[in-house]
């Protein structure tokens, strides 16, 4: 050359390759978690876990790769990705570590380059496969055996409901059985008790009759006896009949029933009958109320047309709160309560009433007025119930 002499010497190309790029390190949490618990075996010179299988909660991975090049140790670069997590290769760099922390589970592979003595990127990546696994919840036999728990739970919830109803109609035809065992002794009682006693009052009757005067009673006398027994046969069998019917039980329909008796008993005497319902509602009775309450009142008006000499009376239904009253009055003459105290109708009225769980006011003065007037009487039954129907007025 102008400048002097100049000696080329070429170093052979044996002595200017790079070595082979690998991975040198695989750790967890940066190295404060061993992890080599979760690899079946370790391999190569660096000790690399194989088969790797980290648990969900320990994911936070570190891979350290390298690729020697003594001629140009500087010159190396690299790129990497994570197969099913990056979407493309990581930018061209000489750092040689990569952190990947919070992988969701599955299976992952590790795929880096490296450009070689000559700058060129090599053709094959370097790889290493891990799998982060599934939480307990999110696995296959988690999610089936889940599946089996809730189809097991539904089931058992259907058997436990119909097992339910089965019982709650086994109990209501229990209750059925007793309250018609109750029915008919209680009707087997009333029939003894009134009709019973009247059937064998008109037996008697017409056995005096037979006797053809030899009793000393009239055959007029005897055959009005049996004609008033044979009435009250009628007329107790008819609110019998009526007392048991279902359909009645109703508080509407008992004011009805009261007023008719009414109507058709004071006009033989054109005593001024009058009855007011002030309940507008539908009000549903139980069992028994209708009867008893139907025969207390029948028992006061009978009194009544009998015995109070009375120029008007009056039937009231009325509400007061979560309270309802019948009240019967009438202007007659009254009674002294003392002397009447153990009469037979006063206690019946008052052993109906303990029945149906009512109260029972009588009040009543024999004194006259001022005025010539006397207070008359008042017979009050106070009592409690349910409504059914609301805003349902009353015939």
């Amino acid at each position: 050359m102008i400048d002097g002499l100049y000696a080329y010497n070429d170093i052979g190309n044996h002595l200017s390759h790079s070595f082979p790029l690998h991975l040198t390190d695989v750790s967890l949490l940066y190295g404060q978690n061993p992890i080599t618990k979760y690899a079946k075996s370790l391999g190569g010179f660096f000790k690399i876990p194989m088969e790797l299988s980290l648990p969900p909660d320990e994911n936070h991975i570190t891979l350290t790769f390298n690729r020697v090049d003594k001629r140009y140790p500087k010159s190396v670069k690299f790129k990497y990705r994570l197969v099913n997590y990056d979407k493309t290769w990581s930018l061209p760099s000489a750092q040689h570590e990569v952190t990947y922390s919070n992988l969701p589970p599955g299976s992952y592979t590790f795929e880096v380059l490296a450009t070689d003595n000559r700058g060129s990127w090599s053709s094959i990546p370097s790889t290493y496969s891990f799998v982060i696994n599934a939480p307990f919840y999110q696995k296959a036999s988690f999610i089936v055996m889940m599946l089996v728990v809730l189809i097991g739970a539904i089931l058992l919830f259907f058997y436990l409901r119909v097992r339910h109803k089965v019982n709650r109609v086994m109990e209501l035809e229990r209750i059925r059985a007793h309250e018609q065992e109750v029915l008919r002794k209680e009707i087997a009682r009333d029939f003894h008790d009134e009709m019973g006693n009247q059937l064998s009052r008109i037996i008697n009757y017409v056995s005096l009759l037979r006797l053809n005067g030899k009793s000393g009673m009239s055959q007029t006398d005897l055959f009005a006896k049996v004609e008033g027994s044979a009435k009250y046969l009628y007329s107790g069998t008819r609110d019998f009949i009526w007392s048991i019917d279902p359909v009645n039980d109703e508080l509407s329909k008992l004011f009805i029933h009261l007023r008719d008796f009414g109507e058709k008993l004071f006009e033989e005497k054109s005593i001024n009958f009058r009855a007011y319902n002030e309940v507008k509602d539908k009000v549903k009775l139980v069992y028994g109320f209708s009867r008893q309450a139907n025969l207390i009142f029948k028992e006061a008006m009978t009194n009544a047309f009998k015995y109070s000499e009375a120029k008007n009376v009056k039937l009231i239904l009325r509400n007061t709160g979560d309270l309802f009253e019948f009240v019967f009055e009438d202007d007659g003459v009254g009674f002294s309560l003392e002397t009447v105290q153990n009469a037979n109708g006063l206690q019946n009225i008052r052993d109906r009433a303990v029945r149906i769980n009512g109260i029972l006011r009588i009040q009543s003065d024999r004194k006259e007025s001022l005025s010539g007037q006397t207070s008359g009487t008042s017979i009050q039954l106070e009592f409690k119930i349910t409504k059914l129907i609301k805003h349902e007025h009353s015939l």
